[in-house]
């Protein structure tokens, strides 16, 4: 009786084996989900930027190709302090820009990486340009072009984009109101038959017409000067950083930065 016994036990256990190996279904393997694909034209900083660099007699300028902006503009004559040997920069830091001017549109701006025509311009008896454009992964594009004077404080700029119908921003920034201690104003300008000096923005200030706007450190100046009319204008404030806003008419703006001590004759 317990040989019955046991023998049914291990006919059991092979019953089971064999059903367990050979008749149950196979177990269905499951694909990894593929990588997301990386976009290489950017968002965020993937890369070291690459900088370009002008020097004319007056000014040392940086471009970088993320965003195909200016991030630097030195002025050779003069220095941070009297007693400083630094050169006088006029883009101070603007966080959250890195660069101006910067465009904007509804759902992104162009924090891409651009390229551009040229590598380093040594600009001496005549004007020189340089041209930065950026193909969007959706097919639009972007181009900056600026133009240096050897004699002058002023950069020519032109902005273009193909391929949007929406709303296209361009802001600008250069100074900082972080720590604001000064014994002379320093803030926004907007010039319209007078000069307007704002100190403060708590809320978006707006302006339709204007000669030209930028920001005033004391001695020095970054203005906007726009060509071919007048674009809308907005002032606001990013943190710290006041912010000059032009609302683009179409797919071109134009215009010219004077970047240097200041003047009366603009």
């Amino acid at each position: 009786m317990e040989k019955n016994a046991l023998l049914a036990f291990i006919l059991t256990l092979l019953v089971l084996f064999f059903f367990q190996f050979f008749l149950s279904p196979p177990r269905k393997v499951e694909k990894p989900p593929p990588k997301r694909q990386e976009q290489k034209e950017l968002k965020g900083e993937t890369k070291p930027s690459k900088i370009y660099r002008i020097e004319t007699p007056l000014l040392r300028v940086e471009i970088s190709d993320l965003g195909g902006a200016i991030r630097s503009v030195k002025l050779k004559e003069y220095k941070e302090t009297v007693k400083s040997r630094k050169e006088k920069e006029l883009i101070e830091e603007i966080s959250p820009y890195s660069y101006v001017p910067m465009l904007l549109w509804e759902t992104g701006d162009d924090r891409f990486y651009f390229e551009c025509d040229k590598e380093n311009l040594q600009v001496a008896g005549r004007e020189e340009g340089l041209s930065c454009e950026a193909r969007l992964p959706d097919g639009k594009t972007i181009k900056k072009v600026y133009t240096f004077h050897p004699s002058a404080y002023t950069i020519g700029f032109g902005l273009t984009t193909e391929g949007w119908e929406g709303e296209r921003r361009v802001d600008f920034a250069a100074i900082s109101w972080k720590g604001k201690r000064s014994y002379v104003f320093k803030g926004p300008i907007v010039y319209d038959k007078g000069l307007k000096q704002i100190d403060k923005i708590k809320d978006t200030l707006s302006y339709g017409s204007y000669k030209y706007a930028g920001f005033d450190e004391g001695y020095f100046a970054f203005l906007i000067i726009p060509e071919q009319g007048t674009p809308p204008l907005s002032l606001l404030r990013r943190g710290e950083t006041p912010v000059i806003s032009l609302t683009m008419r179409g797919k071109e703006l134009r215009g010219r930065l004077y970047v240097g001590p200041k003047r009366s004759d603009l």
